[in-house]
């Protein structure tokens, strides 16, 4: 939901090819998901929760990769985890 929400756009949102998803803030992240209900303290608790499901970072932990107009962002990808297949959520389960 927070990836949907058009209001989050600025610093949430599937990649283009709706295989990933990328964020540019780990605060307003962690904000929306202790809101939510999740118990994370950090980034680095958000990060070992998305391991924990086996979601992939695509980027390399010391850096963010830049879009055209500068921002930096947080890449992550599962295999049933996709923009135009929501269905498939229900199959990610925690190791």
């Amino acid at each position: 939901r927070i990836i949907n929400d058009p209001q989050n756009e600025a610093w949430i949102r599937w990649c283009d090819e709706g295989a990933a998803f990328k964020f540019s803030s780990a605060e307003k992240l962690l904000a929306c998901l202790q809101a939510a209900g999740l118990r994370a303290q950090n980034y680095h608790s958000i990060e070992k929760n998305l391991n924990d499901y086996r979601f992939v970072r695509l980027t390399d932990q010391r850096r963010k990769i830049p879009d055209p107009d500068g921002k930096l962002w947080w890449k992550f990808s599962h295999g049933q985890f996709h923009r135009d297949n929501p269905d498939v959520i229900v199959n990610i389960l925690r190791r």
